[in-house]
């Protein structure tokens, strides 16, 4: 929604824009009217105004040094000049005023309107990269500060089985993380899984919005329920869910309201952290089983090669049952037969957009899955890898052909030269074009 004020030292042509435009069916909530500058900076001051439209000759203050003192006081103010004079020094102020556009009076209000059509057009699309700028800024700022909780250390260790189970320590251990839970308590374990994200994030900012989407289970997942939203090693999200006595169970209706709520969850993803993902519902097991519980739920996530952005429930999947155990973790150094194939057919494959898809469906394993695996083994992201790839290829073509730049670009599956170009440029320090001329090796 969006605010206007129109000055004009003639009230006649301020009540004809406020008459002769729909405002209201544009989304303006308010029209506030000016007939001098002194008004127009008293309503500045009072109110957010996203357009002024300003007469420029009036008496005493011109609307050219209102604008002047807009520049300062309401700087997010888009501007539309008046005069009753064609003259091209007015022109040129309103230009260097920041002006978004300048007409001449009589005005038009069919044309006015379609010039206010285009600066709301303009100014929503601020509000939005504002919003996500301010969500990213949020997010960050708490995962800067955000210190281990004793409590999501508690579960990460029940998962890892890096504890005892016995009634007595469990009991300890619960009373002391203040978890309304006893120890023969049931759990209800949901796996959050990312399986692409539709903007390029580097390693690092990719680490800050897995972080959003957690804190978003938290909010519109976990909502009123007990429970706990833990971040695993793999880099999967875990939702635990405290059943109580009486919906140990996990009935019919509470699994279909968690259902909606996943399903609610995943669109807002879709929409704010630009990411698509699917929930795995598990069963409810003791604290004892979540261990059993989250590998069966991993299995479900690495046969599933045919669903996204869904939610999965284990009573109707089979994909839920136990999978032959995917190999232990690699000593250090040393990686599995599917990373290594992985890495492999990136490397004989540079010509290709190759993505997770591509890769997973390679090894016929699930994108997500492969992500974590490939970061959990290499201790880089895949993403990183297979940019990594193309751009050594690049560098050797520049190096050792005679192709022309964009070939080089079509060349590693780059089909824009500009954003090979930047991708290339803050890889090596250099564009593609100075990376030539310095290391070229061929006459």
């Amino acid at each position: 929604m969006y605010n206007v004020m129109l000055v004009d030292d003639e009230k006649y042509a301020v009540k004809g824009m406020a008459a002769g435009v729909e405002w209201e069916s544009m989304g303006f909530v308010h029209v506030y009217e000016a007939y001098d500058v002194g008004q127009a900076e008293s309503i500045l001051q009072q109110h957010s105004v996203d357009i002024a439209i300003l007469d420029i000759e009036m008496p005493g203050k011109s609307g050219l040094e209102l604008a002047g003192w807009m520049r300062e006081h309401s700087p997010q103010t888009e501007i539309i000049f008046l005069t009753g004079h064609a003259n091209f020094t007015y022109a040129q102020q309103a230009l260097q005023m920041g002006a978004y556009r300048y007409l001449l009076k009589p005005v038009d209000y069919d044309d006015l309107a379609d010039i206010v059509v285009q600066i709301s057009s303009k100014i929503k699309q601020e509000r939005e990269i504002l919003d996500y700028r301010n969500t990213y800024k949020k997010y960050y700022t708490l995962w800067e500060s955000q210190k281990p909780l004793l409590v999501e250390r508690f579960w990460q260790d029940a998962v890892q089985e890096r504890m005892a189970f016995h009634e007595s320590s469990l009991e300890l251990a619960l009373r002391q993380y203040e978890i309304p839970l006893a120890p023969d308590g049931k759990v209800l374990p949901v796996l959050i899984s990312i399986e692409k994200w539709e903007m390029e994030f580097g390693a690092r900012d990719e680490e800050i919005m897995e972080y959003a989407v957690r804190k978003a289970a938290e909010e519109l997942v976990l909502k009123d329920e007990q429970g706990a939203v833990v971040a695993e090693r793999s880099g999967s999200g875990l939702i635990v869910f405290y059943l109580s006595p009486e919906a140990a169970g996990a009935g019919e209706a509470w699994i279909a309201a968690l259902h909606s709520r996943c399903e609610a969850f995943i669109a807002s993803c879709n929409a704010y952290f630009h990411c698509r993902l699917s929930c795995y519902i598990g069963a409810s097991c003791a604290i004892s089983g979540l261990s059993g519980g989250y590998q069966l739920l991993l299995a479900a996530e690495r046969r599933n090669v045919t669903k996204s952005n869904c939610v999965l429930i284990s009573e109707e999947e089979t994909a839920l049952e136990p999978l032959p155990p995917v190999p232990p973790s690699q000593p250090p150094g040393q990686l599995s037969s599917v990373i290594s194939k992985v890495m492999e057919f990136a490397r004989q494959h540079p010509e290709k957009g190759l993505g997770r898809e591509q890769l997973a469906a390679a090894v016929f394993l699930n994108p997500a899955y492969l992500s974590r695996l490939f970061r959990k083994e290499t201790g880089q992201s895949l993403t990183e890898f297979v940019l990594e790839i193309k751009i050594a290829h690049a560098k050797q073509l520049l190096e050792q052909s005679n192709l022309k730049v964009g070939s080089v670009a079509e060349a590693i599956g780059y089909t824009h030269f500009s954003y090979f170009a930047k991708i290339f440029k803050k890889m090596t320090g250099l564009s593609p074009y100075e990376y030539r001329k310095y290391h070229r090796r061929i006459p």
